[in-house]
């Protein structure tokens, strides 16, 4: 038997800095593509899912050790995991493979994961404002279940549900990572009993948030695309609109004239900020006296 270590991420919590410097470097391990973790534990509708011939996909080309680090494991940041339902039926599907498996979880305080969910909604296409993408009012019957969720962030449930379902849940603080890159990958490394060559790594970090100036710049450019997502509005679908905006942006956001990079609190307003922190202050207070 194969053992097996599962990254669920959250989002935005560098999820693919790990794909790409970390999990796909341990030895003794294979690191599971992430195009076979979507069409093995992702896209399959409903009742499809078939959990014979997933282990022997896994058999015939894995031959190691499995790492799988997938942060749409979870569901969806936008979606808020389809009001869980993704989230629970995903989580099922990787306890039928992998009974055994270890799970890491990183987390992070969530006016800035929220915070940064909106901005990437925002990069790739969004058109509303935050107030109508955390709080949406109008919507097609059809997408109730397809948008953004504060339940998403409940991380005391989706920690409990996953300890629930396995043996071994370790839980790290995204906060710590950004403080200590470093010391973060060690104790990662250590507690789950891994091998890395560390000078394989590289430490830069180069996401950063788009300028103050060009936010609600990209927010009007978007209004003549239909892409990336579903819930938002356009006037008309001009073609090659959203491709040649994300590297205009891009090359937009190196000037210092468009102003600071957006921080949380601009992205979100105070209101919704103290909204945030009343709405998980029970639960982050269970994961205070939560023993991982």
């Amino acid at each position: 038997m194969k053992n097996t270590i599962i990254h669920i991420g959250y989002p935005k919590t560098a999820s693919t800095w790990f794909q790409n410097n970390v999990f796909n470097n341990i030895n003794t391990y294979s690191y599971v593509k992430r195009e076979d973790v979507e069409n093995l534990f992702i896209k399959p509708y409903g009742n499809n899912f078939n959990v014979s011939k997933t282990k022997k996909f896994l058999d015939d080309n894995y031959n190691k050790n499995l790492i799988i680090s997938d942060e749409r494991l979870l569901g969806g940041m936008y979606s808020g995991g389809y009001n869980g339902f993704a989230t629970t039926i995903i989580v099922n599907r990787l306890k039928q493979v992998f009974p055994d498996a270890k799970i890491i979880i990183i987390i992070r305080n969530q006016v800035d994961a929220i915070a940064s969910a909106y901005y990437h909604y925002i990069m790739y296409g969004g058109t509303y404002n935050v107030n109508n993408f955390l709080f949406p009012k109008h919507y097609y019957i059809v997408q109730k279940l397809g948008m953004f969720s504060f339940e998403f962030y409940n991380y005391y449930n989706l920690i409990s549900m996953y300890k629930d379902m396995f043996t071994e849940v370790n839980v790290y603080l995204y906060e710590d990572f950004k403080a200590d890159n470093k010391s973060f990958v060690k104790k990662l490394i250590d507690e789950n009993k891994l091998e890395l060559d560390f000078n394989k790594l590289d430490y830069n970090l180069q996401n950063s948030r788009y300028r103050k100036g060009l936010i609600n710049f990209k927010k009007f450019v978007n209004l003549f695309t239909k892409q990336q997502l579903i819930y938002k509005y356009y006037l008309v679908n001009l073609p090659y609109v959203y491709n040649v905006s994300i590297k205009l942006f891009e090359k937009l956001n190196k000037f210092s004239i468009f102003g600071n990079y957006v921080n949380s609190k601009k992205l979100l307003k105070q209101k919704n900020i103290e909204y945030i922190k009343e709405y998980y202050k029970e639960s982050n207070k269970k994961i205070k006296n939560y023993n991982y």
